[in-house]
């Protein structure tokens, strides 16, 4: 994606939740500069775990076999995640 605005990031925060709540994980890889800084400025590695954010396909693959192959790695991604789905920012909120 090029851009995402508080819609977007909104229905990723939703996405992650459901994942989480069914026991899998959201790994993001290759974000672009513009949703890069709002998910920086909405904390939005609270919801998925700073590991599971990374710069390349490459790394993002490697990250979710990771998680496929360890437990322990998966129990570190629901332990970085561990925020309630809002706790952004009030000037990010809907």
């Amino acid at each position: 994606m090029t851009a995402i605005d508080a819609t977007g990031l909104n229905a990723l925060e939703h996405l992650a939740a459901q994942l989480k709540a069914s026991g899998r994980f959201l790994v993001i890889c290759g974000v672009r500069d513009q949703p890069a800084k709002l998910l920086a400025r909405a904390s939005f590695h609270e919801h998925i775990g700073e590991a599971n954010i990374l710069p390349t396909l490459t790394a993002g693959v490697a990250r979710a076999r990771e998680i496929l192959k360890s437990p322990a790695a998966a129990e570190t991604s629901a332990r970085d995640s561990d925020q309630p789905p809002h706790s952004r920012p009030a000037s990010l909120q809907d």
